[in-house]
């Protein structure tokens, strides 16, 4: 079945691909999801896709939802994905797993330096048991968001060369190359209407493109 990309209230993602795939009752709408990423936050803000025939019925359908703001209908009409946008969906929800015991580093706060493994996640908090932290108990747990720590594995792609998207900041969403790395900031290179710019941002703000 094609795959309809489709605008919905940023942060309310979830909810509604849950409530469209209890709630509404065609045999031309497959499936709603969402992509997540491994801290359970929309890798897409503002948008879920919806596995589907498009016609007036499943149309009104969605639309009808409380929350779902338009179908993504780039230049005119509204169309589907293309076959290698879907590719790319669906390798991205497959790949997802969970990252209760990975091992993260915090790169800001309080507790900057500390490497631990995440013990449980409410998204956008994490509780994460000390390595290194050796003052305090052996069962002490630190809390911090997610905008606070890295996985240890995301540490070392971040060099010259690669591309990332910038997930959050006043540049959140823009697409670019990294330029420089001067741990824990990289410079990235990216173009707005034409012209180059770099934009200086902490290694969690930005996310490698692996697809």
């Amino acid at each position: 079945m094609p795959v309809y990309a489709v605008n919905v209230i940023t942060g309310w993602e979830e909810p509604l691909t849950h409530f469209i795939n209890k709630n509404i009752k065609n045999a031309r709408i497959r499936e709603a999801y969402n992509i997540l990423s491994i801290f359970n936050s929309p890798v897409f803000p503002g948008y879920i896709f919806v596995d589907m025939e498009f016609g007036a019925d499943t149309y009104r359908a969605l639309l009808n939802v409380p929350g779902v703001l338009c179908f993504l209908s780039p230049d005119f009409g509204i169309f589907p994905v293309s076959k290698e946008e879907k590719i790319r969906l669906e390798k991205a929800r497959k790949n997802i797993k969970s990252p209760i015991g990975a091992t993260v580093e915090i790169v800001r706060g309080k507790y900057e330096g500390t490497i631990g493994k995440i013990s449980e996640i409410n998204y956008p908090n994490l509780q994460i048991i000390p390595e290194n932290f050796f003052h305090l108990e052996k069962k002490s747990l630190i809390s911090v968001t997610i905008n606070q720590v890295v996985l240890r594995d995301n540490i070392t792609p971040f060099k010259a060369g690669v591309p990332v998207t910038i997930i959050q900041g006043e540049y959140a969403g823009l697409k670019g190359t990294i330029e420089k790395v001067n741990y824990p900031h990289v410079i990235v290179s990216s173009d707005i209407f034409g012209k180059e710019i770099l934009i200086k941002s902490h290694v969690s703000d930005v996310e490698v493109i692996t697809c």
